[in-house]
């Protein structure tokens, strides 16, 4: 079972009906059961990093989070809670990526489809095309300097939207808008590639 983490009160249900396309067996929780029985996780888009990362810390899934080893995806803003910490929150993330972190001045000012281009041939991008669009809601971006990253945007190659680093993974795109190109990432992750 892929556990949808539960981080803030929206609905997920078009993420859990996109990731049940995909393949997934999933479910939708953030009980320290089901993060600790199920066999992947998935970090989903985020609105409030600091509200999260205090809820993380006063329902106990912080160390649960730091502890567990199995894969974990963060999608969308929700990779933001997988890094060390950023330039301008000084709290800190999970930990599973180093880098400086997602710094203010590397924006997506509108929201809209991005040329994307692989550096490298990891598992979550298997049998992705070398180049491909994919849909970016606004937000900060991180440097492609950050050890782990996999894909950057084409046409400004210093910005990072994908990373790997053995069992975390995290895409900043919005994969459910980015159609097959989200699900076959979807699918990389599911089964372990």
């Amino acid at each position: 079972m892929v556990l949808l983490l539960e981080l803030e009160k929206t609905d997920y249900t078009r993420m859990g009906e996109f990731l049940t396309s995909a393949g997934c067996d999933v479910k939708i929780s953030r009980s320290e059961r089901d993060i600790c029985t199920c066999s992947q996780i998935i970090i989903p888009p985020i609105a409030d990093y600091k509200a999260v990362m205090k809820k993380l810390h006063l329902c106990n899934l912080y160390s649960i989070l730091r502890m567990v080893k199995k894969p974990i995806l963060g999608l969308g803003s929700g990779t933001q809670i997988m890094f060390e910490c950023t330039e301008n929150i000084q709290n800190n993330g999970l930990g599973y990526f180093c880098c400086p972190g997602i710094k203010s001045e590397y924006q997506i000012t509108e929201s809209g489809f991005q040329q994307v281009h692989l550096v490298s041939d990891a598992g979550l991008v298997q049998g992705l095309p070398d180049e491909f669009e994919m849909s970016f809601s606004e937000g900060s971006l991180i440097s492609s300097d950050t050890p782990g990253t996999i894909a950057v945007l084409k046409n400004k190659p210093e910005y990072a939207v994908m990373f790997q680093s053995g069992m975390f993974q995290a895409v900043l795109s919005n994969v459910v808008e980015s159609a097959q190109w989200g699900e076959q990432i979807i699918r990389n992750f599911v089964s372990g590639n």
